[in-house]
């Protein structure tokens, strides 16, 4: 807090600057959980671990989207279909075929 006071000029720590290192907390640990190292040991894990992340930014996702997003032609078609059936029997995820988009439960 003193840092921001200083550098926004000010003597003493008000609630704009009070307000100002809380908005800069929460972004850091957004940014940390985001970029955090996946801990899975199995192909089908770690993808099923990044689609879990994908969902925790945005609810839902049309299904060409969501592939892209967790590159799942680095891993193949099988891991991707197989961490997607997963999911969707452990009740975490959605697939709407009307709309072909992938959404949490």
């Amino acid at each position: 807090m003193p840092l921001l006071a200083v550098n926004d000029m000010k003597a003493v720590v008000d609630t704009e600057i009070i307000d100002k290192v809380i908005a800069l907390i929460d972004w850091q640990h957004d940014v940390r959980y985001v970029y955090d190292p996946i801990d899975a040991t199995g192909k089908i894990a770690r993808m099923e671990e990044k689609i879990r992340r994908a969902l925790r930014l945005q609810n839902v996702w049309r299904k060409r989207d969501l592939q892209r997003k967790v590159n799942y032609n680095s891993d193949g078609i099988w891991v991707w279909e197989t961490a997607v059936k997963n999911l969707i029997s452990n009740e975490e995820l959605r697939f709407c075929a009307k709309s072909k988009t992938y959404s949490k439960i």
